[in-house]
C-alpha cells in the first residue's frame, strides 16, 4: 500500500526540473532525499509499534509533547489531507488533457468547469476504497498499484534503452556537479515532494495483525523502494539526453529546461493511472 501509492505524479514532475537545476547531480539530491525522508520515517516506526492504532500519526505528538504541540502537528496534518488528494485529482485532469485538449485553460493552465468538474468526481470515487477498510484499500490499492508501477518503469527503461550516454553523468563540462553543490542541495525540495506513503502505513496499525513486526519492515521497504525507483528515473534522465538532438552545448543543463517541460507535457498522460 505505501509503495504503490507513493510513486505516482511526483516523479514525473520533479525528476526533469531536478535535472536542468543541478545536472547529474540531481541523482545524488535524490539520494539524499531518500536518507532524509528515512530517518523522518523512524519516528513512524518507532510510534507505530508502541501506539498501534488507527490514524495514530495524527496523535503521537499528544503523546510524545502534549496537546498543544498536537494541536499544531493536527492542523499539519489536515491540510496535507485537504491539498494532496485535490493536487492529485488535478493532476490527473492534466493527464487526461493530454487527449482531450478540453480540461485545461491552454494558456493559464487553470482547469476548465469540465475538467473541475472531472477532478470533483475523482475525489469523490476516493472515498469508498477509504471508507470500506484496509482489506478493501489495500486489495485495490496493491492491484492497481502494480500495474501503475509497470507503466511508471516503462518510463526510464524505455528511454535507456532508446539512448544511453554514461558520459553524460560525469564527463561533461562540469562533471558530475556542474552548478556545485548548492544547486544539488536546492533541488532536494523537489525530490521531497515525491517521497511519501510511509505516514499511511501506521494510519493503518490498528488493523495490522502484528504491527510490531510488521510496521517497521513496511516502512523501511517503501523508503527504500521508493528511493530505488526514484534514483532509476535520474539516471535514466541524465544518460537519455542525446545534446546533437537537442541543440544544446553539451553539460548546459540550464538550457534543457524547455525541453524539460516539453516532456513532463509528452507523459502526462502516465498520471492519469495514479
Amino acid at each position: 500500500m505505501g509503495l504503490v501509492g507513493a510513486v505516482g505524479t511526483g516523479i514525473l514532475f520533479s525528476a526533469p526540473e531536478m535535472m536542468v537545476e543541478s545536472g547529474p547531480a540531481s541523482i545524488l539530491s535524490w539520494v539524499l532525499g531518500g536518507i532524509f525522508y528515512l530517518i523522518i520515517s523512524l519516528t513512524y516506526m518507532e510510534m507505530g509499534t508502541l501506539y498501534p492504532e488507527a490514524g495514530g500519526p495524527a496523535r503521537y505528538a499528544y503523546y510524545t509533547h502534549g496537546p498543544l504541540t498536537n494541536l499544531l502537528n493536527a492542523w499539519a496534518s489536515m491540510v496535507w489531507y485537504l491539498f494532496i488528494p485535490p493536487i492529485e485529482a488535478i493532476a490527473v485532469a492534466y493527464g487526461i488533457n493530454y487527449f482531450t485538449q478540453n480540461l485545461i485553460m491552454p494558456k493559464s493552465d487553470i482547469p476548465t468547469l469540465l475538467g473541475a468538474a472531472v477532478a470533483a468526481a475523482l475525489i469523490l470515487l476516493m472515498v469508498p476504497f477509504n471508507y470500506f477498510g484496509v482489506k478493501v484499500f489495500g486489495v485495490s490499492t496493491t492491484g492497481i498499484g502494480i500495474v501503475k508501477l509497470i507503466l511508471y518503469l516503462i518510463i526510464p527503461v524505455g528511454l535507456m534503452i532508446a539512448v544511453f550516454l554514461p558520459q553524460n553523468i560525469s564527463s561533461l563540462p562540469g562533471g558530475f556537479m556542474p552548478y556545485g553543490a548548492a544547486a544539488m542541495f536546492t533541488a532536494i525540495p523537489l525530490a521531497m515532494f515525491a517521497f511519501g506513503g510511509t505516514r499511511v502505513i501506521p494510519d493503518y496499525a490498528e488493523e495490522m495483525r502484528n504491527p510490531q513486526r510488521d510496521l517497521p519492515l513496511a516502512v523501511l521497504f517503501v523508503v527504500i523502494g521508493q528511493t530505488l525507483i526514484y534514483v532509476l528515473f535520474a539516471v535514466a534522465y541524465v544518460v537519455s539526453v542525446n545534446w546533437s538532438v537537442f541543440g544544446v552545448k553539451p553539460g548546459d543543463w540550464t538550457d534543457l529546461k524547455p525541453i524539460a517541460s516539453a516532456t513532463i507535457q509528452s507523459y502526462s498522460w502516465l498520471v492519469s493511472t495514479g
